[in-house]
């Protein structure tokens, strides 16, 4: 057997192992963008736990800026999901929990008056009002209230 015919054979064998091998590295990227898309939710989410403390223990007056800090995370994580930055691995979680507190934020008084303030232009909230804008029909009631102020704010 001449080498040409061996060398020949080993690449016939060798392609399904340089297959395998192939689909073994594609699984690790994608299991490490799982990976990576669940530890940002989780870093987030830590900020949001953070901002929602100090809001809690601020002084009178400074209260408005806390809850503004906390809008501007709810902003970001709105921006992330309208522009498909978010992983499939976390996006229902992630829409879940903007539909719950979007939801509070409508149905408490205060949060409500707080979010009102912290308008300061026809853009404030613009992620926001686009995720409200995508999501409305799947989630009318929870989001009816915020929908309601922010056309009271155009008009």
């Amino acid at each position: 057997m001449s080498w040409d015919i061996a060398a020949n054979i080993a690449t016939v064998f060798g392609i399904p192992f340089a297959i395998v091998g192939l689909g073994f590295t594609a699984y690790g990227i994608f299991q490490q963008r799982k990976s990576s898309d669940v530890a940002s939710i989780l870093e987030l989410n830590r900020d949001i736990d953070s901002a929602w403390e100090r809001y809690r223990g601020a002084e009178a007056g400074k209260d408005e800026f806390e809850f503004g800090q906390i809008l501007v995370l709810y902003e970001t994580m709105c921006y992330l999901f309208n522009k498909g930055l978010v992983g499939r691995s976390v996006i229902e979680l992630l829409k879940t929990h903007i539909i719950e507190v979007i939801a509070y934020f409508t149905q408490d008084e205060t949060a409500m008056s707080l979010m009102v303030k912290s308008i300061s232009g026809r853009n404030t909230f613009s992620e926001i009002n686009k995720f409200i804008d995508n999501h409305f029909e799947d989630y009318s009631f929870q989001l009816k209230g915020l929908k309601d102020a922010r056309d009271k704010q155009k008009g």
